[in-house]
Formats: structure tokens, C-alpha cells, sequence
């Protein structure tokens, strides 16, 4: 059976242990469980879409895929974790003597499993956000593609569309003067046709109104369609930017829990039995046990 002070030399050598482990860092991608893949494509549907409609027709492709779900139960995990911790530390405060050392070991235990659970849910956002960027930069191609790729033949055809639509602009309105007449007469046909006008300009009318048909703004101004993916695209590298800042943090967690974990092995190696023999040189040097003799 080991002595006491044995015992928490042990724990000691635990509690060091710990604290190299967090000192060598949160799990490299590799070593982290694989998340499921996000991999949308920019393809022609999606890029006719209305421009308003578009990033929400994304984020719903996104919350659908295993990346996003594994980004929520890492949330969850994570979550989880912090409770625990404030449990242990809430219960380490009211213990004492052994008890104490071993929940606050426990802790920082689970401290380390939180720094390697916020790393794993970081590179999965980092993920989701490359992934991202490179979405609206391929839907921004696309568009840009289609602009600049109209040949000789497609643009006769355009010029051809065109000069029919005003041919038939004039034919209307011969057939609207047919319709309702000169002067004062009225045609017959003129209250169908007038409420078929009516018709028609409500629909337009709604139409462009329709939220779906609205261009999307940025800082209250309405933008086309190639600057609202240029700004999307913004605010990905942006927001990759930020989650290296998180790193960072995440890399100085780790270091405080390292330090806390030696700090408690230093405590616990000074912790002494009384039965145990004191290792100070002077007292347990020869001549300092001579009196042992002299009484």
C-alpha cells in the first residue's frame, strides 16, 4: 500500500503530465475527428436566382449539410464541458485535504478536453467560411463569364430580340387604336381590353415590389448582383481573420492550463506527511545528529 506522501508525489507526476500534454497544443486537424463535408457547387440555377434570395437559398443548403451538424454538436460538447468545469471548481472551493487536490486536478482535466474540443470547432468554422468564399467567388465568375460571353452569333440574336420587341411596341399600338377607337368612339372590345391593362400593370407593379425581386442593399444602398457577392466574399476573409485571432486565444488557454497544472503539482509535491523525514541538508547532515548522542 502506498504511503500518503507517495501517493501525491504520484498525483504530482500526473498533474505534470497534464500539463505537457496541454502545453503541446490543441489536436492538429489530423488528428481531429473528420467532419463531414459542405462541397455546394455554383451552379446555373443558383446563379439565376434573384440576388436577395441568394445567400438565403445558401444558408439553408449549409444548415442541411454534416459540416453545419457537426458544428452544432461540437457547440453542444463544448456547452457540456463548461458546466462541468464550473461544477468541478464549485465543488473544489468547498472541499479540502485531498479531496480538494484531486477536483481541482479533475478540472484541469477537463479544461484540457475544452481546448481541444473549441480547436476542433474552430477549424470546422474555418471550413464552412473557405468554403464559402470559394462559393460566391465561382458564383461571381459565373455572372461575369456569362456578361463577357456573349460571341458574334449570340449577339445578332440579342439585336434581333431587341428589334422585334419594337416592332411589336408598334403593333400594339395600332391594335390598341383598333381596339378602342378615334375620338370620342368607344369599341366594343375596349372594357376587356382596359381591364386587361389593368391587369397587367398590377402584376408588374407587384412584381417589382416583391421582396424576392428587390436588389440587396449594403449599408442601406441598393448594390448589384457582382458587388453583393464581392461583399459577401469580403466578409468571409474577414471572418477567417478573426477565427486566426481565436487561435491565438485558444493557444494562450492552453498555456494557463499548462501553468495552473504545475502550479497544483508544486503544491502537492511541497504538501509533507508529518512522518516524513525532512530532506533540508543542514538538519540531516552528521554533525547536526550529534546531539542525538551527547543526551
Amino acid at each position: 500500500m502506498k504511503s500518503p506522501f507517495k501517493r501525491r508525489l504520484c498525483d504530482g507526476c500526473a498533474i505534470v503530465m497534464l500539463g505537457l500534454a496541454v502545453l503541446s497544443g490543441p489536436a492538429t486537424a489530423s488528428e481531429q475527428a473528420v467532419a463531414p463535408d459542405w462541397a455546394p457547387k455554383a451552379s446555373e440555377k443558383l446563379v439565376r436566382l434573384p440576388a436577395a434570395y441568394l445567400k438565403r437559398s445558401i444558408d439553408r443548403d449549409f444548415a442541411g449539410s454534416g459540416l453545419a451538424s457537426a458544428i452544432r454538436a461540437q457547440s453542444d460538447k463544448v456547452s457540456n464541458k463548461k458546466r462541468t468545469i464550473a461544477e468541478l471548481q464549485e465543488a473544489a472551493g468547498r472541499a479540502e485535504g485531498p479531496a480538494r487536490i484531486e477536483l481541482r486536478h479533475q478540472a484541469l482535466a477537463e479544461k484540457q478536453q475544452l481546448v481541444r474540443l473549441l480547436g476542433e470547432r474552430t477549424e470546422f468554422e474555418r471550413r464552412e467560411w473557405e468554403t464559402r468564399i470559394r462559393l460566391y467567388q465561382g458564383l461571381l465568375r459565373s455572372i461575369e463569364q456569362t456578361e463577357k460571353g456573349l460571341g458574334p452569333d449570340a449577339r445578332a440574336l440579342l439585336d434581333k430580340q431587341q428589334a422585334a420587341q419594337q416592332r411589336m411596341a408598334s403593333v400594339s399600338t395600332q391594335v390598341d387604336t383598333a381596339l378602342l377607337g378615334t375620338g370620342g368612339e368607344q369599341s366594343r372590345y375596349s372594357a376587356k381590353y382596359n381591364a386587361i391593362q389593368t391587369a397587367k400593370q398590377n402584376l408588374i407593379a407587384r412584381i417589382n415590389t416583391h421582396p424576392m425581386n428587390q436588389q440587396p442593399e449594403i449599408d442601406g444602398k441598393a448594390v448589384d448582383r457582382k458587388t453583393y457577392l464581392r461583399r459577401l466574399s469580403e466578409d468571409g476573409e474577414s471572418m477567417l481573420a478573426l477565427l486566426k485571432e481565436e487561435e491565438t486565444v485558444l493557444a494562450f488557454m492552453g498555456k494557463l492550463v499548462a501553468l495552473d497544472a504545475m502550479a497544483l503539482s508544486e503544491e502537492v509535491a511541497e504538501t509533507r506527511n508529518p512522518d516524513d523525514v525532512s530532506r533540508d541538508p543542514e538538519r540531516n547532515s552528521v554533525s547536526a545528529s550529534a546531539d542525538v548522542f551527547l543526551k
